[in-house]
């Protein structure tokens, strides 16, 4: 099943009929040069199974949304995740605007495992009308250094 785009939220969402549960989302960003790119980022508490060879919402992070609590990182990933706004305000004592964490994915196509159903969805560039990047590992994995 391919995951669907909601064109009004920017939200990509379970393929699978009656769930609709937030899977990642399209973020936009102004680059110089080349204007508005669109990216797709998953929220903190997802991460690749190797298994799997999909992503996923990790139990810490379920259990955290079951019980109506942000799921969130439980370590920092340097270099990865961390995505700094041009649009947002500065913070007082800081240079740069504000932080959007989360893990962004530029491999597709990806699998991602619905964290609502546990539907298998598949994110495909095309239809979710996001950057790819070249020389990204196939199927969606994170690149190793």
């Amino acid at each position: 099943m391919n995951a669907r785009l909601d064109v009004k939220t920017g939200e990509v969402i379970c393929a699978r009929q009656g769930c609709g549960a937030l899977i990642a989302e399209v973020v936009e960003s102004q680059r110089s040069g080349t204007g508005v790119v669109r990216m797709l980022r998953f929220g903190p508490g997802w991460q690749y199974h190797e298994e799997r060879r999909a992503w996923e919402m990790s139990a810490r992070a379920r259990k955290a949304v079951a019980q109506w609590r942000a799921p969130r990182d439980r370590r920092r990933h340097q270099g990865e995740g961390l995505h700094v706004s041009p649009m947002a305000a500065p913070k007082p004592g800081r240079r740069h605007g504000g932080q959007h964490r989360g893990r962004w994915l530029h491999a597709f196509p990806a699998r991602a495992a619905c964290a609502g159903c546990v539907t298998v969805n598949t994110l495909d560039a095309t239809a979710l009308g996001v950057m790819t990047m070249t020389g990204a590992p196939a199927g969606g994995e994170p690149e190793r250094e």
